[in-house]
């Protein structure tokens, strides 16, 4: 049944939930962009106070945070279903709430005829880069699994043996630390760490693992893929 099913429900639907929280981090961008040019607006200008000058500054300021919280919250409970990494919920935040921030900061320095700051330059600077990781990493997987597929595909597999597992805890998750040993075409033994996932994991030291690899391209891990039996 496909991910756009309307029987599966909004939340399983990945078109509408992408669309949902790219709408969100748009409307952060924004909240985040008036919340500095209204703080632009209440250092300068003449007359009255601050508060006076910029009344909306506190609500836009509460809003573009809470609604990058929602947003965050968002991101991950549905990053399943959208084919993302629930970890970058909160990079996403960082990043586009700085962006705003910055962009504003500097579109309002722009207005009174100023350079903007070197400050804000910086961070919208880093807000892009901190915002291209989850592109970047994605990127990454997708070229790890096309090598994967295409190493499985042209090289007959070998017989490997697991020789250690050790249970590691990492991202919140607890995975097995396996080594499996296998000889590579010229007779040379190899050891190779692959993790497995704790509770679907039934592999023992000692069993034994089907072992692809591209000889050409040793000891790279891309190189390398262990499946067990």
């Amino acid at each position: 049944m496909s991910l756009n099913d309307p029987d599966l429900g909004f939340f399983k639907q990945k078109s509408k939930v992408r669309v949902v929280s790219i709408a969100l981090w748009c409307l952060v961008i924004l909240l985040a962009f008036l919340t500095t040019w209204m703080a632009g607006v209440a250092s300068t200008g003449t007359g009255g106070t601050g508060a006076d000058r910029a009344p909306a500054l506190p609500f836009l300021t509460v809003g573009a945070f809470t609604l990058g919280f929602g947003a965050m919250v968002f991101d991950f409970f549905t990053a399943e279903v959208r084919d993302d990494l629930a970890g970058w919920g909160a990079t996403r935040f960082l990043g586009y709430v700085v962006l705003g921030l910055a962009a504003g900061a500097c579109a309002f320095a722009i207005t009174l005829g100023d350079a903007p700051t070197w400050g804000w330059m910086i961070a919208f600077v880093l807000a892009i880069g901190v915002l291209f990781l989850p592109q970047a990493t994605a990127y990454r997987i997708q070229r790890r699994e096309v090598e994967r597929a295409r190493v499985q595909s042209e090289f007959s597999p070998v017989t490997g043996t697991v020789t250690n597992m050790k249970l590691v805890h990492e991202m919140d998750v607890y995975k097995y630390k396996t080594t499996v040993t296998f000889h590579d075409d010229a007779g040379r033994q190899r050891w190779h760490v692959v993790r497995i996932p704790f509770r679907s994991s039934n592999v023992q030291v000692g069993d034994t693992c089907r072992v692809h690899f591209d000889p050409a391209r040793l000891p790279k891990r891309s190189a390398i893929v262990v499946t067990f039996r």
